[in-house]
């Protein structure tokens, strides 16, 4: 990885959203250059997801951390496993088999049992487990059940082109456009890669 492969990486992490010749116009490159750097990195396993998620603040929920040193044999498969739970958003694998994860729940009695299955997953036979206090902002509104379906699809590809997503979820191209301009916007969902 080079430099560049940094830049591009830092703005997919920012918004995966970005087109080719965004990126391009960053980079001051062509965007035929950027398409093979970005498939690059795919193929070399750097970017596995473009991922799109609704932001904490549009969830109104609690953001935990647990934490601890796993004794399990393969810290990819516990990675994989521990990425399909709907909670889960990011995993950190640190020297000698440290993990860090992060997920939001709904409340707080939802814990236990998150931090019950993160603990035999992630085989941490003594987690540290943590409750990150996001400043309180209000959101100038909710997410809506159009701004949900559309997030859906974008989950695992939010790359993925307005009329493909209009096509998924039987909405128009328009639709979806004014939906994720104004998710983007008020800063209601994120946009990155995995």
């Amino acid at each position: 990885m080079d430099e560049i492969d940094l830049t591009i990486l830092k703005k997919l992490l920012e918004n995966s959203r970005l087109t080719y010749r965004e990126l391009g116009e960053i980079n001051d490159m062509s965007v035929s250059a950027i398409h093979k750097g970005i498939k690059s990195l795919e193929d070399n396993g750097i970017i596995t997801a473009y991922i799109a998620r609704p932001n904490i603040l549009a969830l109104k929920c609690l953001f935990v951390l647990i934490f601890g040193t796993s004794s399990a044999k393969s810290m990819d498969d516990v990675s994989k496993e521990l990425g399909q739970h709907e909670s889960i958003r990011f995993i950190g694998i640190a020297g000698a088999r440290f993990l860090y994860i992060t997920a939001y729940l709904k409340n707080i009695s939802e814990l236990q049992e998150f931090s019950s299955y993160v603990s035999k997953i992630a085989q941490i036979s003594e987690p540290t487990i943590g409750i990150i206090n996001v400043p309180y902002m209000t959101t100038p509104e909710p997410l809506t059940s159009i701004d949900y379906k559309i997030l859906k699809p974008l989950n695992r590809d939010s790359r993925k082109t307005i009329t493909d997503m209009a096509d998924d979820i039987g909405v128009s191209a328009k639709t979806v456009r004014n939906h994720l301009n104004r998710m983007i916007e008020n800063k209601l969902a994120s946009f990155s890669i995995q």
